[in-house]
């Protein structure tokens, strides 16, 4: 979708972004908003604004799926909003390489094909005029100190419970 002029996004306002092929390019592979001058943040600190994500079917484009190419143990970054004019939020230039998860509501029911381990972040990469939509994949739980401890102790329970009753 292109967009001649300035664009604002203000609290409680939706972006329905679809993702087609996760190793396609912007605007084919998946939703681009291509601004021609500058996109303005607007309130969002207070009330965030909703990022609705789905995915559509490798199969068949026109429904629902798992997208062509996708991985969710995979990090992946997908461009979502470009302003030729810089990003904005308050009005105020935003900074380049940032997080601004804080700023939306991330709304991952319509996706398939497995939701990132990481979840969902939106940021800015090398720039302030891109807005990026972050999978963030390969994390994997890691257990408290506590838990291991205790494991130990059970298992050195057991054994010695097993070699006193040999």
């Amino acid at each position: 979708l292109n967009v001649t002029g300035n664009a604002t996004w203000n609290g409680r306002a939706n972006y329905e972004w679809q993702l087609y092929n996760a190793a396609g390019s912007a605007g084919t592979g998946w939703d681009l908003l291509d601004i021609s001058n500058s996109l303005n943040l607007v309130g969002l600190s207070s009330t965030k604004f909703n990022l609705k994500l789905q995915t559509l079917s490798a199969i068949n484009p026109d429904v629902s799926g798992t997208p062509l190419n996708y991985n969710p143990s995979t990090t992946s970054f997908w461009m979502i909003a470009s302003a030729a004019g810089g990003l904005l939020v308050d009005g105020t230039a935003a900074s380049a390489n940032t997080d601004y998860t804080s700023l939306f509501s991330i709304d991952s029911n319509n996706w398939s094909g497995g939701l990132p381990s990481g979840g969902f972040q939106v940021v800015t990469l090398g720039n302030a005029q891109d807005l990026y939509l972050k999978a963030v994949g390969g994390i994997s739980a890691v257990p408290e100190p506590r838990q291991w401890a205790a494991s130990i102790l059970v298992m050195v329970a057991a054994a010695w419970f097993f070699i006193r009753h040999k």
